[in-house]
């Protein structure tokens, strides 16, 4: 008899520890996703410009990483990196107050004519 009482208040033990870990557990995560903000860049520092369509899945994106950006191609399963500009090379975001599309972000980045063209043609290498 009392050893079916003794078993009896370890499994009590057992279980309100367990409850206790467990409590703990749910909360540190509750705390992780409301403030767990693991960015080493300050807020803004990393954000996406601007994207454009290529194809049915494959998309080129333009994201500001600090002083950086980097025009990302972006297909299913995979993200590469097609250039990256700084200093003078970067793209501006506002052009005197009106919104410019990519590509015209693009021609004005790159060397040459400057002309736009009526459509984009980016081809991202699958491998």
């Amino acid at each position: 008899m009392a050893s079916k009482a003794a078993s009896t208040v370890d499994m009590v033990q057992w279980l309100l520890g367990l409850s206790i870990v467990l409590g703990l557990l749910f909360f540190c995560l509750w705390l992780l996703r409301r403030y767990g903000h693991f960015s080493r860049l300050p807020p803004g520092q990393f954000r996406v410009l601007a994207a454009i369509s290529l194809g049915g899945r494959e998309r080129a994106v333009l994201v500001q990483a600090g002083r950086r950006q980097l025009v990302l191609g972006v297909a299913p399963g995979q993200v590469r990196t097609l250039c990256v500009l700084e200093g003078e090379e970067r793209i501006p975001v506002e052009a005197a107050g009106r919104e410019i599309s990519f590509a015209e972000m693009l021609a004005e980045a790159r060397p040459g004519d400057g002309k736009v063209s009526s459509s984009l043609h980016v081809h991202i290498p699958h491998e």
